[in-house]
C-alpha cells in the first residue's frame, strides 16, 4: 500500500483569495526551491514573511514544519523529496 516516488501536489485557491495567493506566489517559489536545496534557514525566513500577510497558508505552514523536522533529523543526502510515514 502506498506510493513509490515523488507526485505533484496542486491547491485549489477559492476565487476570492485569487489576489491575497498572487501576492505571495512569488515569495512561495523562492521560498520552495530555498527548501528543495536544503536551505533551511532561507526557506524559514521566507515562510515566516509569507505567513505575516496570510497566516493561514497551508502550504507555507506545511513546508516550514518540514523544515524544522529536516533540520532536527539532519539528512545528508537531502533530494528535495519528502517521504511521509504517516497519515
Amino acid at each position: 500500500k502506498g506510493r513509490q516516488g515523488a507526485v505533484t501536489i496542486f491547491e485549489v485557491v477559492p476565487r476570492h483569495l485569487h489576489e491575497t495567493v498572487a501576492k505571495i506566489i512569488p515569495s512561495f517559489n523562492i521560498a520552495r526551491d530555498r527548501y528543495y536545496k536544503g536551505e533551511w534557514i532561507e526557506a524559514t525566513k521566507i515562510f515566516d514573511s509569507i505567513l505575516e500577510v496570510v497566516p493561514d497558508d497551508g502550504p507555507s505552514i506545511i513546508l516550514k514544519d518540514r523544515v524544522h523536522i529536516l533540520k532536527e533529523h539532519a539528512i545528508a543526502d537531502w533530494t528535495g523529496v519528502y517521504e511521509h510515514t504517516h497519515k
